[in-house]
């Protein structure tokens, strides 16, 4: 989702402005003779914090959307530019970590690069400024815009849909993913443990979850493993679905079923059936095979145990929780 982009850069940030980071960059801000663009240089903290402030309105915002299921083209085109802008300050942050740490002793880039990765091509200090000068403003334009196109629309065409999540945009099958595996740190114990219970012959249906609080990567990591060719081709069919709060039950059987009979190339027209003819469907389709189906935002058990009544006990699915505890 276009929520794991703004977020990831929200804690990018959060890095770089700290007071330890500040105190690596102070050398640089203070060679003022080699900066042609001073006044944008000596502003870039305040200016990555006033960005900060900013995404985290618009990741608040993009939960809203998620949580209340509101569509429209001009909406789902703002989220797209929401998320490139997030891509672009993820560079910008990248580079500042990159220019200030290879200013400093082996010891303090030691441990600049566990949290970036190097990027290309390399900026001046005066460069970074300047795009991060840009970025602020069009983080500003970016909210009137969506403030200039969406008020007309309030009066019927920004409406709820049936199965709409804002964690859906990001999260779906065939998505080019911006996330690289060289770029992944931090999982290859979780990722690892995943694929052995994957690779088990045992074909009796299995559930795994992965839970933990928001913002951790749970999506992330199972998507790393969903996207790689030999794992999933252990598989004869397989889908990813968004489970979110204002999911309904008809709708996530109606996606399953349309993701699992596209494999088959099979004729089926999900659209016009009830719950009892979905199920029997799904049921029928999944009996003589080995599946993996991912379930993306689970928040309820209720949901699960409702989604389980048509797993038929011979394949294998994989659950993505997301849990709160309170």
């Amino acid at each position: 989702m276009a929520e794991i982009a703004v977020l990831f850069v929200i804690k990018k940030i959060g890095i770089a402005v700290a007071g330890d980071t500040l105190k690596l960059a102070i050398p640089l801000f203070a060679k003022k003779t080699e900066l042609k663009k001073v006044e944008l240089v000596t502003a870039l903290p305040v200016n990555m914090r006033q960005i900060k402030k900013e995404l985290e309105i618009i990741n608040a915002f993009l939960k809203e959307l998620g949580m209340n299921g509101y569509k429209g083209e001009v909406v789902e085109t703002w989220i797209r530019q929401v998320r490139r802008l997030a891509h672009d300050m993820e560079d910008v942050v990248d580079e500042f970590m990159y220019v200030v740490g290879k200013n400093k002793h082996k010891k303090s880039w030691a441990c600049v690069k566990k949290i970036i990765k190097k990027p290309k091509p390399l900026f001046s200090l005066d460069e970074i400024a300047t795009k991060a000068d840009m970025i602020n403003t069009e983080l500003v334009e970016l909210s009137k815009r969506l403030d200039r196109w969406t008020r007309p629309l309030s009066s019927g065409i920004y409406v709820p849909p049936t199965n709409y999540n804002s964690e859906q945009q990001l999260y779906l099958p065939g998505y080019d993913y911006s996330i690289n595996d060289n770029e992944l740190v931090g999982i290859d114990k979780n990722r690892q443990t995943l694929i052995e219970s994957l690779r088990l012959e045992d074909c009796s249906l299995r559930i795994i979850a992965v839970w933990g609080m928001g913002g951790l990567g749970k999506s992330t990591l199972v998507n790393d493993i969903y996207k790689n060719e030999a794992i999933v081709s252990n598989f004869n069919c397989h889908a990813w679905l968004c489970i979110s709060q204002s999911s309904k039950m008809h709708d996530i059987w109606q996606n399953m079923l349309k993701e699992l009979c596209g494999e088959d190339n099979r004729g089926v027209d999900a659209e016009n059936m009830n719950n009892r003819e979905l199920r029997l469907e799904l049921a029928k389709i999944l009996r003589q095979k080995r599946y993996l189906i991912i379930l993306d935002d689970v928040w309820l058990a209720a949901d699960l145990l409702k989604i389980r009544e048509v797993l038929v006990d011979n394949g294998l699915r994989k659950q993505s929780n997301n849990y709160n505890k309170n």
